[in-house]
């Protein structure tokens, strides 16, 4: 099918997020290959019309109103496998990606059973949990720079926490290569159930959310004097997590508008009705100025605001 003929007109973005937030793209297309993702970006580049993409929609939340470009959905892929080298395709979810491999009998992607969201999108924030991230077992990871198709190594995607040279370069993941290593099946698909479950214990069912909204700071950024103020025992692993300092200032359930810190976990943002993307910037100042006031710096979100 040609690509014209997939793009439709006028669609709501926001039944695409967790968060449920978001207004109108006048073009979007769902794009579940490589081959659909650059002939999007073709497309939009022929019409000179700018283009927007997003993958799951668990860590990302649209702005309000009309977006006058082409939004391209990179959800849907293929795995390949070849000894300890598993290939995916960027719009594969990242559930089905560690599903395969636990299956394979290939080790590093077992703590992150439970992550939302595609592979695609794990790359480009580089998402973890349990002490990992995507970033130690990836390789290499192959980009549409705007003109070619060509391979970046571990080293050249810049991954840092929460961090990747994705978010500052006009560049589009298309397939990421992974090195993992051999164990028991049986074993790693233990420790993905046990992670899932412990998730799972932990959220409510049905919430709007993208999850934690900020990101935890890293004690390496920090001055020695704000260091003062962080009882030794809440930093784990170099990090201090946003959701104690949140505690800290009062705001756990704050509200703007329909926009809420949760009650259940002070770092997770709610979506409690029909909140706007305009509650969530203000409820994230708010947050933002009160931590800076108490401890002297802003923590930064990690939610992605497209």
């Amino acid at each position: 099918m040609d690509i014209e003929q997939k793009i439709e007109k006028n669609k709501p973005l926001s039944p695409m997020t967790t968060f449920g937030i978001g207004g109108i793209a006048d073009y979007f297309l769902l794009a579940e290959n490589p081959v659909d993702l650059i002939a999007g970006i073709e497309w939009a580049k022929n019409k000179r019309v700018p283009v927007k993409v997003f993958g799951g929609g668990s860590n990302s939340f649209f702005a309000d109103g009309n977006h006058h470009c082409l939004v391209i959905r990179s959800l849907g892929g293929k795995t390949f496998i070849k000894g300890e080298i598993l290939v995916a395709q960027s719009g594969t979810v990242l559930a089905l990606v560690v599903k395969k491999a636990n299956a394979s009998g290939l080790a590093g992607l077992e703590r992150m059973a439970g992550i939302p969201g595609t592979i695609g999108g794990a790359v480009v924030g580089n998402s973890g949990a349990y002490g990992t991230c995507i970033a130690d077992v990836v390789s290499q990871v192959e980009i549409w720079d705007g003109t070619t198709r060509r391979w970046l190594s571990k080293a050249e995607c810049m991954f840092d926490y929460r961090q990747s040279i994705f978010k500052n370069k006009p560049w589009y993941v298309l397939k990421i290569e992974l090195k993992l290593s051999k164990a028991d099946p049986k074993k790693l698909q233990a420790i993905s159930d046990e992670c899932d479950q412990t998730r799972g214990r932990r959220y409510p069912e049905g919430i709007k959310t993208p999850g934690c909204y900020f990101k935890n700071t890293l004690v390496e950024d920090l001055t020695e004097d704000q260091l003062k103020q962080i009882p030794q025992e809440i930093i784990k692993g170099g990090k201090i997590p946003t959701g104690w300092l949140i505690e800290q200032t009062g705001l756990k359930g704050t509200k703007v508008g329909d926009a809420q810190m949760a009650e259940f976990h002070a770092n997770f943002m709610l979506n409690i009705g029909n909140a706007t993307a305009g509650d969530v910037l203000e409820l994230t100042r708010v947050v933002q100025d009160k931590v800076e006031e108490k401890f002297g710096f802003r923590p930064q979100p990690e939610t992605n605001y497209l």
